[in-house]
């Protein structure tokens, strides 16, 4: 019984080829500061908190963005979570994604739109990173403010959790397109 048991938790999809620094505790925080010249301009400044949590028994993990950010004079929070699944965390997604340039994982499309160079941000320079978005988000796997999802990241290995180094998410709420447009700075 105990082979049995081995055998499956070797061969479960939750974990296989997730980054141990999601697999040691099962959660991950990153930071990003808002980025004003790339999102929506009534919005003066704020951070994105990301939050990797999983996997559940499906594989899939959880990710939920914290905002906190200054609209005009208010003061506005408020969240938006997504659920992406495991193979999204694998290292061997993104060479994958480069070679076929879109991937689907169950409704989500994901897609590589090219690559771009980043200027020096906390001491890095980034050249060549790639641009991905993340599109098909059905109602039920997007809980929050936002509708009609698109993340746009620029990815990068140096980069934990999402491996995003700049993170975008546009969508609509009140009847309004909105980009909250961030920058990572670090894990929380």
């Amino acid at each position: 019984m105990k082979w049995i048991l081995l055998l499956l938790a070797l061969a479960s999809p939750a974990r296989a080829d997730v980054p141990e620094d999601i697999q040691s505790d099962g959660i991950q925080v990153v930071k990003y500061e808002l980025d004003h010249a790339r999102s929506t301009h009534q919005i003066n400044s704020g951070t994105i908190t990301a939050t990797i949590d999983g996997p559940d028994p499906l594989g899939n993990f959880d990710v939920n963005f914290a905002f906190d950010l200054y609209i005009g004079r208010n003061h506005k929070l408020g969240e938006q979570t997504i659920t992406l699944p495991g193979q999204f965390f694998s290292p061997a997604f993104l060479p994958t994604l480069r070679v076929k340039g879109a991937v689907a994982l169950g409704s989500l499309v994901v897609t590589h739109v090219g690559y771009t160079d980043i200027g020096p941000r906390q001491g890095t320079r980034r050249v060549h990173a790639d641009v991905i978005t993340i599109k098909g988000f059905p109602q039920d796997l997007v809980k929050g403010h936002l509708r009609g999802l698109v993340v746009t990241a620029t990815m990068s290995p140096d980069v934990p959790g999402l491996g995003a180094a700049l993170l975008d998410l546009h969508g609509r709420t009140d009847g309004h397109d909105v980009t909250l447009a961030g920058d990572y700075v670090g894990p929380e």
